[in-house]
């Protein structure tokens, strides 16, 4: 059998099978027309289609007689038969012709004066406006491709960065409440201040004499070594 054939039974393409006898070290041409023995054919169906039987591989295994053309050989002294052939008159139908049918010309009851049309009027020529859209992109384009893209590392550092940073904020602000709800406590708990209360203590008076005689209490003393 041969190997296109057989790979046209299996449904499968010729290289499977080439593969296949070349695991079992059997090399053989990957052509169509390549010849393969009953005992690889077998080994071939075995493997790729198990559910056959015998009788189904043996049938696999018989090949067709190729039919070949009959040629029918014609003498070269055979004369050519003489008998007259009856011309075939083919008669083609008559044709037949419509007749014409002249239409009567349109009739003119009378003039209609139609406006001349319109001049158009010579457009301004435009100059020609600068390509600033084009330009724009070509210029964005350019500096998003001159821009170095950033490594994946340092994106990940400047984010661990940013967050290390709202977390030292937050401690920050922790902080001031902390103190500050510190200071309101320890204000609340302080002694009032007592009240300080003046008392009027009465003043002695002396006259002239008594102020020249010295003094014999302690007050008197005490009044004359201000004043002296």
């Amino acid at each position: 059998m041969r190997l296109g054939q057989l790979a046209r039974k299996l449904a499968l393409r010729t290289t499977d099978l080439v593969a296949f006898l070349n695991q079992h070290d059997i090399t053989v041409d990957p052509g169509n027309n390549t010849r393969l023995e009953d005992s690889h054919v077998k080994m071939i169906i075995h493997h790729f289609a198990p559910e056959l039987t015998e009788d189904n591989i043996s049938e696999a295994l018989v090949e067709p007689d190729p039919v070949e053309p009959e040629v029918v050989s014609i003498p070269e002294n055979a004369a050519p038969s003489q008998e007259p052939q009856a011309e075939v008159v083919t008669e083609l139908p008559e044709t037949i012709k419509a007749p014409k049918i002249e239409l009567a010309g349109l009739k003119v009851l009378g003039k209609i004066e139609l406006p001349e049309p319109k001049k158009k009027e010579p457009k301004p020529e435009t100059e020609p406006q600068p390509e600033v859209t084009r330009k724009s992109f070509n210029n964005r384009r350019d500096r998003q491709a001159s821009a170095p893209r950033k490594n994946p590392i340092s994106i990940q550092r400047e984010q661990e960065k940013r967050e290390a940073e709202a977390k030292r904020q937050l401690e920050l602000e922790k902080l001031k409440e902390k103190k500050a709800l510190h200071y309101q406590r320890k204000v609340k708990t302080q002694p009032p201040m007592k009240r300080v209360r003046l008392v009027d203590e009465p003043v002695e008076e002396f006259s002239a004499q008594e102020l020249k005689e010295p003094p014999k209490t302690w007050l008197g003393k005490f009044l004359r070594w201000l004043n002296t």
